[in-house]
């Protein structure tokens, strides 16, 4: 059985998901290969050759985005062909075809509606819920954005009724799917994104601490790829700091420094690509703020569970299948910043009163989460999809 994924960033947690499943699919006997925009150091992987065509691309859907569509939100028009896909299908001769993240205008609807290849799509957001926006928010109503909803939408509607099995990864996700399409032919499976636990676990917090320059303190900490996204929550955890009654520092750690913060000392850590750093970083923090009113997943709270950190989320998304009230983590009330405080402080008392009171954070994720056994339920369902009896390793 030969698959082929298909990804349009070769960097950030949904690259990390996708390449820990591409390893644990090779372990397992299963020929994968994967397709990205850049060249990388990965076993069985492709890239396209022609970056002039990706730059004027992205360059017109810049021009697209701001002038005809009126937004500064992440968007995918999936418009643009990709030119490379067909030879990249026709030389390695997948048997299933899985598609994960596919923005940046890596490949277009079009391209994936003519494939005749059974199709297999992870959602790491909500795009296919979503017209051209990566989450729910409202369109600028205008001549040039009905044509874009109305034609990505005939697409998503078209592309539904053929063979394709569709993965959200949380019960969040899952409902806005069902919602969307109503459950056609039961073309629906959840699987969460998993992660190797062999790279994420529990370190001395006072050792990682030192290591990364941190005060001898307790360190909450908040971690995003666009920390000023609103949809990442951080002007929440901002307004929530005035209710914590523990003394404790704050770390940011992401793509840039918050525009608004009213705690002044603050240390930020530009986002590592290193996971050596990222595993102190986790290690570092007694506890990880993740304020998203909108996650599909929620990769970093996995990641910091794996390290015995527990997390202070909102309801109402995807976050809630990997946090439990008061077991792992704190379930704020969504928007509501001063329960956000609460949980806050909820856990540094709790922290202080018993000092190992979280360390159950890693038991209650690591079965469920694994990469290696979520890749076995990937196989089955590639096995469902191709109607084989294919044999492969289960360890």
């Amino acid at each position: 059985m030969k698959i082929l994924h298909i990804n349009g960033t070769s960097e950030g947690g949904t690259f990390n998901v996708i390449y820990d499943l591409h390893k644990a699919l090779l372990k397992k006997k299963i020929k994968s290969n994967i397709y990205l925009p850049e060249k990388m150091n990965i076993k069985n992987s492709y890239y396209p050759k022609s970056f002039f065509f990706s730059k004027i691309i992205n360059l017109l859907k810049k021009i697209i985005r701001k002038i005809l569509l009126r937004t500064n939100s992440s968007i995918t028009l999936s418009f643009f062909k990709s030119f490379e896909i067909k030879k990249i299908i026709k030389k390695i001769k997948p048997d299933i075809i899985h598609l994960h993240w596919i923005g940046n205008e890596f490949i277009s609807l079009d391209e994936i509606v003519n494939m005749k290849l059974p199709l297999v799509w992870t959602m790491h957001d909500l795009w296919l819920v979503h017209s051209y926006f990566h989450y729910e928010e409202k369109a600028k109503k205008n001549f040039f954005s009905k044509i874009m909803i109305n034609h990505l939408s005939k697409k998503k509607n078209f592309l539904i009724k053929k063979k394709i099995t569709i993965i959200p990864t949380s019960t969040w996700s899952y409902k806005k799917l069902d919602k969307k399409f109503q459950s056609i032919d039961n073309k629906y499976k959840k699987i969460p994104c998993g992660i190797d636990f062999t790279k994420w676990f529990p370190m001395n917090k006072q050792i990682a601490k030192k290591t990364l320059g941190l005060k001898n303190k307790p360190i909450v900490l908040f971690i995003a790829y666009g920390v000023n996204n609103s949809r990442k929550g951080f002007d929440y955890l901002n307004k929530s700091l005035k209710f914590i009654k523990h003394d404790y520092e704050l770390l940011i750690v992401g793509d840039q420094k918050p525009l608004h913060i009213n705690d002044k000392k603050y240390k930020f850590i530009f986002a590592p690509k290193n996971i050596k750093i990222r595993r102190l970083i986790y290690n570092s923090a007694d506890l990880l703020v993740a304020p998203s009113i909108q996650e599909a997943f929620g990769l970093v709270c996995l990641e910091a569970a794996a390290c015995n950190t527990p997390s202070v989320i909102f309801n109402d998304n995807g976050l809630e299948d990997i946090i439990k009230h008061k077991i792992n983590g704190y379930v704020a009330k969504k928007k509501n910043v001063k329960d956000l405080g609460r949980g806050i402080n909820w856990i540094l008392s709790s922290m202080k009163m018993k000092p190992k009171r979280f360390n159950v954070c890693r038991s209650k994720v690591v079965k469920k989460y694994n990469i290696k056994n979520l890749a076995n339920d990937y196989i089955l369902v590639y096995k469902k999809l191709l109607n084989k009896n294919i044999n492969y390793q289960k360890k």
